[in-house]
C-alpha cells in the first residue's frame, strides 16, 4: 500500500482548497484588455474623474458601475479607432462614409453598384462587376 506522502502528492496535484478561489471582477477584467489595447485604464478614469469633481458616490455599486461604462467606451472608442486605421480605401463601407455610393464608384474606378434591399429597406450596396463574376446562370 502506498504512504501518505503519496497521497498529499495526488491532492496537491489536484489543486483542491478549502479557500475559494480568487477571480477578477469585471472592472479589473476590463483593465486588463484595454491594457492589451495599449490604454492605461487608471488615466481614463483619472481624467474622467477630474472632469467632475463635485460628484458624490452613495454606493459602491455605483462608481463600479460608472467606471465599467467610462472603461467600455474607451474600448469601443480604441476599437473603432483601429478598424478606421486599417480598413482600406476602396471598400464599399469608405464609399459610404464619403456620400452616396453611385456617386464615388462612378470616379474612374469602374464599379457598378446597385443597392441591397431586405424587407423593402436599402441595407446596403452590391458592387455588381463583383457579384457578377461570382454568378452561374441557371441551366
Amino acid at each position: 500500500m502506498k504512504g501518505i506522502e503519496y497521497l498529499r502528492g495526488i491532492y496537491i496535484a489536484s489543486n483542491l482548497s478549502i479557500r475559494p478561489k480568487t477571480r477578477l471582477n469585471k472592472i479589473d477584467a476590463l483593465k486588463e484588455i484595454i491594457c492589451a489595447w495599449g490604454l492605461n485604464p487608471e488615466e481614463i478614469l483619472t481624467k474622467d474623474a477630474l472632469t467632475k469633481p463635485n460628484r458624490t458616490i452613495i454606493d459602491n455599486s455605483q462608481l463600479e458601475n460608472h467606471q465599467l461604462v467610462q472603461l467600455t467606451a474607451a474600448l469601443k472608442q480604441q476599437m473603432l479607432k483601429e478598424i478606421h486605421e486599417h480598413q482600406p480605401k476602396n471598400s464599399i463601407n469608405s464609399r459610404l462614409d464619403n456620400g452616396s455610393p453611385e456617386g464615388n464608384a462612378g470616379g474612374g474606378e469602374g464599379h457598378r453598384l446597385a443597392p441591397k434591399v431586405s424587407k423593402g429597406r436599402t441595407v446596403g450596396y452590391v458592387d455588381l462587376d463583383i457579384a457578377e463574376t461570382f454568378h452561374t446562370p441557371e441551366p
